[in-house]
């Protein structure tokens, strides 16, 4: 290995700037160069004016097909680390979102819940129930029924806020987590995404429901009271509406349950 300084010519200046660039080079850059059997690497150690210094080494074929070995053993650890990567991203993705629709889960909601109270902000969560859709399920069969859900899911998406949060809780079951909102602020909003649904209603896809929904907030003293609000409605008359009930979830109190 030797330390040598190495002139310039115009030729040369060509080689090293098509070997390295014409960004500002650092110090003690690689670069490596073939010369019949016997692989030469150089070393850029500095670059001023028209001088540089360089530190040189030759490998015979031996060492040569050592270092191509060591090299492809290096991209292939780096490559199955991106694919365990890949994978836990996956992993996480599916942990936390609803196969179907994409949309948050019950178990993300609830984490996302939880911490935006733990952070001492306001939150509300609109609980939408599709009532009836068992019946969807009976007369269209699996595939009319995702339709449906796959349909609410785009129409909640589209009319959420952009900091809202819409997830599926269960089969029938939808929420949007509304960060920063007070009752009448969740009640005015709750009304506005209920209009949304009753638009998508005179849509085919809707219309092979025949059921309405029920819409509430989970409210004081615990964010689980939201049930209550609900459960009549599914139990109601068919056809019959609710009026959404407006409710914040105060600090401190649990997730969607």
């Amino acid at each position: 290995m030797v330390l040598a300084p190495l002139w310039l010519s115009a030729r040369a200046t060509t080689a090293w700037l098509v070997l390295l660039g014409l960004s500002l080079l650092p110090a003690a850059q690689p670069g490596a160069l073939q010369a019949g059997s016997r692989l030469a690497t150089v070393v850029l150690l500095a670059f001023a004016g028209r001088r540089v210094a360089a530190l040189g080494t030759e490998v015979g074929t031996a060492q040569a097909s050592t270092l191509r070995q060591v090299t492809a053993r290096d991209e292939e650890a780096r490559a199955s680390e991106t694919r365990q990567a890949e994978l836990a991203q996956r992993l996480q993705h599916a942990a936390t979102h609803d196969p179907l629709t994409g949309l948050l889960n019950r178990n993300a909601l609830t984490q996302l819940l939880d911490g935006t109270l733990a952070g001492g902000s306001a939150a509300a969560v609109l609980v939408i129930s599709l009532t009836g859709f068992r019946q969807v399920n009976d007369r269209f069969g699996a595939d009319g029924g995702d339709e449906v859900l796959l349909s609410v899911g785009r129409r909640l998406t589209g009319a959420a806020r952009g900091s809202d949060l819409v997830a599926r809780l269960s089969g029938d079951e939808f929420a949007v987590l509304l960060p920063g909102l007070n009752e009448t602020e969740a009640d005015k909003v709750g009304s506005r995404l209920l209009a949304v649904l009753g638009a998508t209603a005179s849509r085919a896809e809707l219309r092979r429901t025949g059921a309405h929904r029920a819409v509430g907030l989970r409210g004081r003293p615990t964010c689980h009271r939201a049930r209550a609000h609900r459960e009549p409605a599914r139990g109601g008359q068919r056809g019959s509406r609710r009026r959404p009930v407006a409710a914040a979830c105060p600090r401190g109190e649990a997730g969607p349950g």
